[in-house]
């Protein structure tokens, strides 16, 4: 006799009002995914600095981590940045924050 099994089964609830407006912004959307990006590549670096460590070879595991290195960080900058003019577009304190 609890509550929950006396519902109608045939119930459809209304229509909700959509989705948050400071969601609906294209900044958004690509936000997230670039930061996924930047930080799921910084993984090849790590990698190579345990291989470096494994095998005893601790200088010469920074030359090939470099370029994967640079590109995290160009990546994760891009994020920082849209999400910067996400907050400025979407918020509108009238300023950066």
């Amino acid at each position: 006799d609890a509550p929950i099994f006396e519902m109608n089964p045939d119930f459809v609830p209304e229509d909700g009002t959509g989705l948050n407006p400071l969601l609906q912004n294209i900044w958004m959307v690509i936000h997230p995914p670039t930061l996924f990006l930047g930080y799921a590549s910084t993984l090849v670096p790590f990698a190579f600095l345990m291989g470096g460590l494994a095998t005893k070879k601790y200088t010469e595991w920074v030359r090939p981590a470099l370029p994967w290195a640079q590109f995290s960080a160009m990546i994760l900058g891009m994020g920082i940045i849209m999400g910067a003019y996400w907050a400025y577009v979407t918020l509108n304190f009238g300023g950066y924050w």
